[in-house]
């Protein structure tokens, strides 16, 4: 059982990852409602960010899972697009490669079928809840809820469901960060409940029994997996459009 906090630690930020993160009362729709429109919405908050071409950030991440422990980390991630992807870290990190930990392209309305589906706050700030499914039936992610809101809108909280059936959701707390002349609303702080798939199901597709995945070696079972868990992330020192060089991302 020496490789438990290894696995549970994989485990963990995959299901985070895959997806990437207190709700109100949802308020009930009025007959005919239809909502703000799903496409305009999320242009609107994507748009800030289609200027980035590549990203720099230090991380902190501390998780939580009952009758496990698991070491806390810290790294710098490096992404550049469209989706490559490096975690450079002095100890070990469970970060499964190619992971974008702020990767907000994922819900571009071209790639999803996004529906409105009610207005409901987020610690007391006014939103809107939309369903958003990948067009991409390969992806680890079935569905996602997306809170967005916030002046200028941005996207507050996130709810994915994995095809393995684990759920997690992820609060998300930003800050302006000024680079020259720039400034942009960039993630602070995520923190993140995980509810994890029924004990002992193994899926033909699941990651964590692939032939190539990192997890199947040494994973005997999920069994002793507990119901719940948390994942806290802090972010700091974003910079972006630096040029990051391609080299960075070659495999070694």
């Amino acid at each position: 059982m020496k490789n438990r906090p290894y696995d549970v630690c994989l485990l963990v930020v995959i299901i985070l990852l895959a997806a990437l993160l207190g709700a109100g009362t949802a308020t009930p729709l009025p007959a005919g409602a239809a909502g703000p429109d799903p496409a305009r919405t999320f242009a609107e908050v994507l748009r800030p960010y289609e200027g980035i071409q590549d990203y720099t950030v230090r991380i902190q991440a501390k998780v939580s899972i009952p009758d496990f422990r698991v070491p806390d980390f810290a790294g710098t991630v490096y992404f550049k697009q469209p989706d490559r992807f490096h975690l450079e870290t002095k100890s070990f990190a469970p970060l499964p490669r190619g992971a974008a930990l702020f990767d907000p392209a994922r819900f571009r309305p071209e790639k999803n079928r996004i529906a409105w589906l009610a207005a409901e706050a987020v610690d007391g700030v006014p939103a809107d809840v939309f369903r958003v499914e990948p067009l991409e039936e390969k992806g680890k992610v079935r569905s996602y809820r997306v809170w967005v809101g916030g002046n200028p809108k941005r996207i507050l909280q996130v709810e994915s469901i994995s095809v393995q059936g684990g759920k997690a959701r992820a609060r998300i707390r930003y800050a302006l960060v000024r680079q020259g002349s720039e400034g942009l609303w960039l993630p602070e702080r995520v923190d993140v409940q995980l509810t994890f798939p029924e004990r002992g199901v193994r899926t033909p597709d699941s990651p964590f029994h692939s032939q190539d995945s990192p997890v199947s070696r040494g994973m005997a079972r999920l069994e002793n997996m507990p119901a719940e868990g948390s994942v806290s992330i802090t972010y700091s020192g974003w910079t972006w459009n630096t040029g990051l060089d391609d080299a960075l991302f070659k495999k070694k």
